[in-house]
């Protein structure tokens, strides 16, 4: 049975093979598109708390499955982030700042909603074809929809574009090599840290197992 320390950094390792859980975000996104609407007025519909519910229902579920497989419970977890939440450790720190802003965060309505518009926009930018496409098309009916901050986002990651064409202007391409985890197959995406901060969201090669490293080519940020 993993208990503290111990059970963070197996949670972490998880959280972070499974994208972050960006991929079933968008997933839930695209499949009920068409109910994350709003009332007039701008208020939040019934149905889009109604899905919120369904979300979070498959969310806890995915945790439990984790905790159930690693024989602990949701309180010893809990009890573990908590402990450790002050730990010299930068990298065990900061995988516990995302994991509470991230996942628990998402019980919660408002940041549910706004993670669902902005998984959208991130896949609409970063994702592969035709999941993009699908994701640009579901972004601009929410936007005509008027649902709430849907128009934010749109700007947000229009405004997010221009300034990242400037931080990579003449910067050339960079390779990171990266090792595959456990529970990641070829195929599937994987989140990767750059040297310099960035996330890098990279699509496994074909062919690799576990253990085995591929190179990402990817653009350094501009020195300021």
């Amino acid at each position: 049975m993993a208990t503290g320390l111990a059970l963070v950094e197996a949670f972490n390792e998880w959280h972070w093979a499974s994208n972050c859980f960006h991929d079933h975000v968008v997933r839930f996104a695209l499949k009920h598109r068409d109910d994350l609407t709003s009332s007039p007025g701008g208020e939040h519909s019934h149905l889009a708390h109604q899905l919120h519910e369904q979300f979070k229902e498959q969310l806890e579920g995915f945790v439990q499955s984790f905790l159930e497989h690693h024989g602990t419970t949701m309180e010893a977890f809990e009890a573990a982030l908590q402990d450790n939440k002050d730990t010299d450790d930068l990298c065990t720190r900061m995988s516990i700042e995302v994991v509470v802003d991230e996942l628990f965060s998402l019980l919660e309505y408002d940041a549910f909603h706004r993670t669902m518009l902005q998984a959208l926009a991130h896949e609409s930018s970063a994702g592969e074809e035709p999941r993009a496409a699908e994701a640009r098309e579901a972004l601009q009916a929410l936007v005509e929809a008027d649902v709430p901050e849907a128009r934010a986002v749109v700007q947000a990651l229009s405004e997010q574009r221009h300034k990242s064409e400037e931080l990579y202007a003449d910067s050339p391409a960079e390779r990171l090599q990266v090792e595959l985890p456990h529970g990641v197959s070829p195929g599937e995406e994987l989140s990767v840290q750059s040297p310099d901060g960035q996330t890098l969201r990279v699509v496994v090669p074909e062919g690799l197992a576990e253990g085995q490293v591929f190179e990402v080519e990817y653009m350094p940020l501009r020195a300021s």
